[in-house]
């Protein structure tokens, strides 16, 4: 799948419908547009709340770091990071993002079971 991202900045005046950017009522959205085996599909997303991602990525990264030095690194008498630090950190990180991945897939799952018992719910009074 490629991300085309827009490069330009305009006024709020201004309104570019091919170009990628967007202005409305004085809020600008960014369009990507997505190409898959399936075509090409534009979604607008507003700029705050790609802000607010990044954010939110930002403050999730520095707190994975400060837990894995908090956790590995002991020794401040050299300059040098030792090897068992080294790998310390890096086994650290590779949990973190294991577990991250697990936690989304049980979310995942639960909402699709979640989806299903409300679909079937629904047919069971839809043929009252």
């Amino acid at each position: 799948m490629n991300v085309s991202l827009p490069s330009a900045n305009k006024t709020n005046e201004e309104e570019r419908d091919s170009n990628h950017m967007t202005f409305i009522r004085g809020r600008r959205f960014t369009r990507h547009t997505c190409t898959s085996s399936s075509g090409t599909m534009a979604v607008q997303v507003n700029e705050s709340d790609q802000i607010k991602q990044f954010k939110e990525f930002l403050g999730t990264y520095n707190r994975v770091t400060e837990n894995c030095f908090m956790d590995c690194v002991k020794d401040f008498t050299g300059r040098e990071v030792k090897p068992e630090e080294s790998s310390c950190s890096e086994s650290c990180l590779q949990k973190y993002l294991k577990m991250t991945q697990r936690i989304s897939m049980r979310f995942q799952e639960y909402h699709i079971q979640q989806n299903e018992a409300l679909a079937a719910k629904a047919g069971l009074l839809g043929s009252r």
